[in-house]
């Protein structure tokens, strides 16, 4: 007996479709994770001699470019460009400000800035330093410096990640001071360097001679009670100087030659070229490249090392425990081993995504307290489920009147449905059975849906698919009679247009037909299907990779799928009582600057609320231990709050705040995205906080 196909899974797409753009246009600006982006965050892991460097780009990491009180100074000359030419051409994160202490001081001028800067982390940032635990909020453990040092740096500087020939992670701040570097106009050594080197050597790391590493380097070797440090490499030479993670990652830059630098990657140049000419500079401005890709693969070849030498450690502990044990250990393991989303990511085409470059400006134009503008290299043509991003651009028509003010997100694009669901199939695949033989299963149950004569015998090829769109509309809101943690209280809507809807009526009344858990109902002009909570209208039994969706509608010319019964009823027969989107000023705000700033390439148009958005990940981060199923979103913010995401690490989560004290610093923000001949446009800004306080 058939499956009956899932219609849930038009959710995960969209949302993977959304997530690729809307998280990456964040991480554009290097905000993945908690509020809102800036900078970048390194987090530690130590096991025997091996270091492990998590590397995430992240909303919070902005924070930690923490608050400054000195006046901007002026941009370095030389810019991005400038900064790239001392950086591997293999770089796979770059993260550039034309001015520390100006993005400093503009960035707690934000309402995330106050609160992540101020007297609601100080008591985490406390509890780190009495750990000297690595974390967003404390780069002095990895450093030798911290954010207190470095928003004193009126120079132009910034972070870079690159591979090492053994597979590792390079990382090192650099700076390029005014003054020349090599020779100090006061003879003091520069002050980030000087905090690093005043560090080390209170943990008793020594500096070996200079014959031993390389001119202007100095290494810096650990004692032996911080050997599974490693060494770290302090660098002074003509026009930069730095501080790098290991001796070869120093190495490494001050072996780049400008032919062989990021400067001279063709897609860097360019956009380099494309945000000059799109707007002048700010003083304050951070620059973000990324290689999405290399970066994950380079973290993920790290974690893989990390949490096999902790095996290997524990191994040794238990003695002959394991080895002569009922082999429980072993098979525990096979079962709980996590599948490879990077490698499943490669096989459904999203390694299309080649580049993400933006500017996040923080001085930015009325509305808004801050700005990200990025772009997304993506070149064509596109393959298997990297496919969903083919939006089609086009106006955005009129939002419908029962939209509530009271959403979490919202979004509109337009869809090829046919091409989406060919799209959507490599999906269904990937998660049901990945690998050769789960290849062609969606193609074999929609073959059986028409075929089987046991079946319903619909053909959704040809009955349903070629009717839908090309306009569609996603909307989530909360069932506030739920606890935020619980997945349940996330009310998911999606909308899409009917063209032929006599056709699609029947063909759902076939597919319905004698099924038994499902009810079917006249409500007003729309013909209404939905079955009990628990249950599922396009899944027999359960899936834990599927959103369950229990009602869909038909009528007026639309399709309504929805997880809640009641968000689909009430689309169909808005209460007239409860506040629209289309009366809240913030929400017309936001639509108003996309209606200005987009253009005839525009594809999509969304609205999210920063703080519904991240609430349930911060909640569940600071109140639960890890686990191997943690949403993305809830190992970001782990790392970024306490440096580390593993169950044998003591959190304090006791003094992180509560997420109330965070709330009012996420602001609701707006987004489009826009075609380009290589890939798209994306653009996100934040209301200003005084305007949202206003409303």
């Amino acid at each position: 007996m058939w499956h009956k196909f899932s219609f849930a899974h038009i959710r995960h797409a969209r949302r993977l479709a959304l997530g690729i753009s809307e998280l990456i246009a964040r991480r554009r600006k290097l905000r993945a994770g908690p509020p809102n982006a800036v900078t970048i965050l390194l987090t530690r892991r130590d096991y025997g001699r091996h270091r492990v460097f998590a590397i995430r780009s992240g909303a919070l990491a902005a924070g930690l470019l923490c608050a400054s009180w000195l006046a901007p100074a002026a941009i370095a000359a030389d810019g991005p460009l400038g900064f790239a030419q001392h950086v591997p051409a293999d770089a796979c994160f770059v993260a550039y400000s034309g001015d520390l202490a100006a993005s400093c001081e503009a960035f707690r001028k934000t309402s995330l800035g106050q609160s992540v800067c101020g007297e609601d982390f100080a008591p985490l940032v406390k509890e780190l330093e009495r750990l000297d635990r690595a974390s967003a909020w404390r780069l002095r453990p990895l450093f030798g410096f911290d954010w207190n040092d470095l928003v004193g740096v009126r120079e132009a500087g910034g972070v870079a990640i690159f591979p090492l020939e053994d597979g590792t992670s390079g990382v090192a701040w650099l700076f390029m001071p005014r003054a020349p570097t090599d020779q100090e106009p006061s003879g003091h050594e520069p002050a980030a360097l000087a905090a690093a080197r005043r560090y080390f050597q209170q943990k008793g790391y020594r500096a070996t001679p200079a014959v031993r590493a390389m001119a202007g380097m100095t290494v810096l070797e650990p004692p032996p009670a911080h050997k599974s440090d490693g060494p770290r490499a302090l660098f002074v030479v003509p026009g930069f100087y730095g501080v790098a993670n290991s001796p070869e990652a120093a190495k490494r830059l001050l072996a780049t030659s400008r032919g062989e630098s990021l400067a001279a990657n063709a897609i860097f140049k360019q956009w380099t070229s494309h945000a000059e000419q799109e707007k002048s500079q700010g003083v304050a401005d951070v620059d973000i490249c990324i290689r999405p890709f290399q970066l994950f693969e380079l973290i993920a070849r790290a974690e893989r090392t990390s949490k096999d030498q902790a095996q290997s450690s524990e191994k040794q502990n238990l003695g002959d425990k394991n080895a002569n044990g009922n082999g429980k250990s072993k098979t525990n393991a096979a079962k709980s081993k996590p599948r490879d989303r990077i490698a499943a990511a490669r096989r459904l085409g999203f390694d299309a995504l080649d580049w993400l470059a933006g500017s996040l400006t923080f001085e930015s134009a009325e509305p808004f307290q801050w700005r990200i503008d990025a772009k997304l290299f993506a070149t064509g043509p596109y393959r298997k489920a990297m496919r969903l991003l083919e939006l089609k651009s086009g106006p955005p028509g009129e939002l419908p009147d029962w939209i509530a003010a009271d959403i979490v997100s919202m979004a509109t694009w337009r869809w090829d449905f046919p091409q989406a669901m060919k799209a959507f199939g490599n999906l269904f695949d990937e998660a049901n059975d990945p690998g050769p033989n789960g290849e062609g299963m969606f193609e074999d149950l929609l073959d059986g849906l028409r075929d089987d004569p046991e079946g319903v015998q619909v053909d959704l090829r040809r009955d349903l698919f070629p009717h839908l769109g090309p306009e569609a509309l996603t909307v989530v809101d909360e069932d506030r009679t739920r606890a935020s943690t619980d997945p349940a209280a996330r009310r998911q809507l999606f909308v899409a247009a009917v063209r032929d809807e006599a056709t699609v009526k029947q063909a759902l009344a076939r597919f319905y037909k004698g099924d038994d858990r499902v009810h079917h109902a006249q409500n007003g002009k729309y013909d209404l299907w939905t079955v009990e909570e628990g249950g599922s209208l396009f899944v027999e039994g359960e899936s834990s990779s599927l959103v369950t969706v229990r009602a869909l509608a038909v009528g007026q010319g639309r399709l309504l799928l929805g997880t809640h019964v009641d968000a689909v009823e009430e689309a169909i027969n808005p209460k007239a009582k409860v506040p629209k989107l289309r009366d809240d000023p913030k929400w017309t705000r936001l639509l108003d600057w996309i209606k200005h700033e987009e253009n005839e390439r525009t594809a999509l148009r969304s609205l999210l609320r920063l703080d519904h958005v991240i609430e349930p990940s911060y909640r569940l981060a600071t109140t639960r231990q890890p686990a191997n199923r943690d949403a993305l979103g809830v190992r970001v913010l782990r790392l970024l709050l306490y440096g580390a995401n593993q169950a044998s690490i003591d959190f304090p989560q006791s003094v992180a705040p509560q997420f109330e004290r965070l709330q009012t610093a996420l602001p609701p923000t707006g987004m489009f995205v826009s075609q380009a001949q290589d890939g798209w446009t994306i653009h996100i800004g934040a209301l200003g906080a005084e305007r949202v306080a206003s409303q």
